[in-house]
């Protein structure tokens, strides 16, 4: 997308704008990439984050999360045209697995949007982060391509001093830069977990620190989490029994104190992190995603890691 379409409506939930909504440094007009393809890369890695939401064999055992892999088709909702966009189809590719004591989560969002002026565009974007399931490490890799053209690529890596601590995020592409982290930040998975335990201990409202490594500029996100009353769908698949409960999550600017958030995203989520909704506001279209494919995945132990995690 060109520099000159602009629409970071002040969002990749933790869940997509959801993010993993407003990513990516990008190589346009020196590493600024235009605020439209940030927000729907940051909607695509925060919302799938919550949707893919996975643990190591314990933790999974203690909070009823599974690591698997899902494919979800986004359709728009009929709200795009005043968003700058007349139509908007795709799809979300999402795969967590838990290795040796770490999350790794692998996402790829493909889209394409007719604009109001007609023009076609395609916004493809890649995340691939590793997060320790102590919540102490984060590494991440974000790419967003449009047309076939890279337009910002970002990576890095953050650690927490320890539990209930400060830590530092060090961006290492597309250029050096140390943030400060404070006591309490959570990454995104760790995030997602945090948000469900609390949904299941009857939570209706929830407020947190996230980074992400999306973007530069807001490096540190601020989360509130309004849930909904449960459901029952009454669905067949193993993965999707039992209650689900509506979830959106606006995530603000902590040094703005605007009203508006920088990213809207939503889902319906069952207490084992997986999503079988998502609703996301993209900034040039509201997109709606419906699951296609579902499949539980084991863990994999530290065999697949060479004995080692990756986040040490």
């Amino acid at each position: 997308m060109d520099a000159s379409v602009s629409v970071r409506s002040h969002p990749g939930p933790w869940l997509l704008e959801n993010a993993v909504a407003m990513i990516i440094q990008a190589f346009v007009r020196r590493f600024r990439p235009p605020p439209a393809c940030r927000r729907i890369a940051l909607g695509a890695a925060l919302a799938l984050a919550t949707a893919g939401v996975a643990a190591t064999a314990g933790q999974a055992a203690a909070q009823g999360l599974v690591p698997h892999r899902a494919l979800y088709s986004l359709t728009d909702t009929g709200a795009t045209a005043s968003h700058g966009a007349t139509s908007a189809s795709g799809i979300v590719r999402s795969e967590t697995l838990s290795v040796c004591g770490d999350w790794r989560y692998n996402q790829t969002l493909d889209l394409v949007m007719t604009l109001s002026d007609g023009m076609l565009r395609r916004i493809t974007t890649f995340s691939e982060t590793v997060e320790s399931q102590d919540g102490l490490t984060y590494t991440f890799r974000h790419e967003v391509w449009v047309n076939g053209t890279v337009a910002g690529r970002i990576a890095g890596q953050a650690r927490m001093a320890g539990p209930g601590q400060g830590g530092q995020a060090i961006f290492q592409s597309p250029r050096r830069l140390v943030v400060a982290l404070p006591a309490g930040t959570l990454f995104p998975l760790g995030h997602a977990a945090a948000l469900l335990a609390a949904v299941k201990d009857g939570a209706r409202f929830d407020q947190r620190s996230l980074f992400t490594g999306d973007a530069m500029e807001t490096p540190l996100y601020f989360g509130s989490a309004v849930v909904g009353a449960p459901v029952t769908p009454g669905s067949d698949q193993a993965l999707l029994a039992g209650r689900a409960w509506p979830i959106s999550l606006a995530l603000f600017d902590p040094d703005d104190s605007g009203p508006a958030p920088l990213a809207e995203i939503g889902g319906r989520y069952f207490t084992n992190g997986v999503a079988d909704h998502l609703m996301l506001d993209l900034g040039l279209t509201v997109v709606e995603g419906d699951l296609l494919a579902l499949e539980a995945l084991p863990d994999e132990g530290c065999a697949a890691a060479g004995g080692s995690r990756a986040s040490d």
